[in-house]
């Protein structure tokens, strides 16, 4: 394969931004092993050179395009073109239905020319309140790692650490209550 010549945003609402591979400062790119076609995940630096600009956009439109790629997260797909004049298109999952921002991505601006764009799944977190509408048996995890279970018993539903294959109730304690909790498939 030949090298990275450019890399082309398509945006949600019909605009590109084409992107010259020298303004990389950082790529990285892993597809989803279930359809090749897509991203999994997709980290990218890019530092306006001058180069960069709209492939396709608005007549108005006086966005600088490191701005506008800012602005939403709303990258739809990615195209890849090579020296050799192939190219590679990646579709972007999109998390929910928001059509003007991709939960899935973030985008943040360091400076009026350079930005941070990262693609990678969102993970869902909950809070206590959220927990307690699950039925009994849901399991949870925090960022430690720690498993919990919803336990119901007379109708009364309680949080319970799961460790070394026993149940421990835990005490309602700000310990609990303000952490963020992961929904365990």
């Amino acid at each position: 394969m030949s090298n990275i010549k450019n890399v082309e945003f398509h945006l949600e609402n019909c605009e590109s931004i084409s992107v010259p591979f020298e303004c990389f400062q950082k790529f990285k790119i892993i597809e989803n092993n279930k359809n090749r076609n897509e991203i999994f995940i997709f980290e990218c630096t890019i530092v306006d050179n001058g180069k960069v600009c709209y492939s396709t956009t608005w007549s108005n439109n006086i966005n600088n395009p490191i701005y506008r790629l800012h602005q939403y997260d709303d990258i739809c797909c990615i195209v890849i073109m090579y020296d050799d004049s192939t190219t590679k298109r990646y579709d972007i999952h999109w998390y929910d239905n928001d059509s003007n921002n991709n939960k899935n991505q973030t985008s943040k601006m360091q400076d009026y020319r350079t930005i941070h764009i990262k693609i990678k799944p969102y993970i869902r977190k909950y809070t206590i309140n959220e927990i307690f509408k699950f039925k009994n048996g849901t399991k949870f995890k925090d960022f430690k790692n720690n498993i919990y279970v919803i336990r119901e018993h007379n109708n009364i539903k309680k949080l319970c650490l799961l460790q070394n294959n026993s149940i421990n109730e835990l005490p309602l304690e700000a310990t609990y209550i303000y952490k963020d909790y992961t929904k365990i498939k």
